[in-house]
């Protein structure tokens, strides 16, 4: 549970579609992405909403990042992996063969240097791949999805990974093996009505095993138990909720403006990013 969830303005970036929130821990920076402009943000906690850091590495769109080395990895479109420091020159790092008519979209790292990645499902089905950077290989894990591949989180005691299909309405769950980066035995976790909107990013809790799902046109958060029995729901004013991310107990949460409406902007910061603080639970 996030007891007395108030979200607080964040960064005022004014993304179409503010994407894949993760924390860089040596830094001590939340990076995000806007994927249509292809642009990607930085910014620590406790300074203005306006003073973030961005630039454009003028690749196209970039569906998600991730780290290495202290550098960026970005995954973006034809399904090419580019690598570079933050505000320099990319280079290409890698490629997915024969898909260069789509692209990357939500990428999720474990812990022995894996990273696992969506493809975009138009124009052929969503498909769940491993990246190994340091062989620059892929290796397929799923596929055949009638939907967008997109938020992946790991259980705290790194068994189950949950992927959400967002067209098909679903958030499943594997038996995960980190150490080897295989999935084994894919089930339904939950469920959603289409009429409460589309299942977007997830992040699971480090401390309770909670997952938590943000809805594209549902203007909401939900928190599901481990069971995948619902505990709570954290509402917002703005319509289009993309990703979430648990960094030192905060929770960050990705928005998107698509399209653009300079009212939804005014109003309510659509196209922002917002953070819960951690509070703790009253005894």
């Amino acid at each position: 549970m996030l007891p007395d969830a108030k979200p607080e303005l964040f960064a005022s970036c004014r993304c179409t579609v503010a994407e894949g929130p993760r924390w860089n821990p040596k830094e001590k920076r939340l990076y995000w992405v806007d994927i249509p402009a292809g642009t990607i943000y930085r910014k620590p906690v406790d300074t203005a909403p306006e003073r973030f850091e961005s630039f454009s590495p003028g690749i196209g769109k970039v569906g998600a990042l991730a780290f290495l080395q202290g550098d960026l990895l970005l995954f973006g479109e034809k399904c090419r992996v580019w690598r570079g420091a933050f505000g320099q020159k990319v280079e290409l790092f890698a490629e997915l063969p024969d898909h260069g008519d789509t692209r990357f979209n939500d990428v999720l790292a474990d812990r022995t240097g894996h990273l696992y990645c969506g493809v975009a499902w138009n124009p052929h089905p969503g498909e769940l791949w491993k990246f190994t950077p340091e062989t620059c290989s892929f290796q397929q894990l799923d596929g055949g999805f009638n939907g967008m591949p997109n938020g992946m989180g790991i259980s705290p005691d790194r068994k189950k990974l949950y992927f959400t299909v967002s067209e098909e309405y679903l958030v499943y769950v594997f038996d995960f093996n980190e150490y080897s980066g295989t999935l084994r035995n894919r089930n339904i976790f939950a469920r959603f009505p289409k009429e409460n909107g589309t299942p977007d990013g997830l992040t699971v809790n480090p401390d309770t095993g909670d997952v938590v799902i943000a809805f594209w046109n549902g203007g909401r958060l939900a928190i599901l138990d481990s069971t995948g029995k619902q505990k709570q729901e954290i509402h917002f004013p703005i319509e289009k909720i993309t990703s979430v991310e648990f960094a030192n107990k905060n929770l960050f949460i990705t928005t998107g403006n698509r399209p653009w409406q300079e009212t939804a902007w005014k109003n309510h910061q659509a196209g922002s990013i917002f953070m819960i603080r951690h509070r703790e639970e009253k005894k």
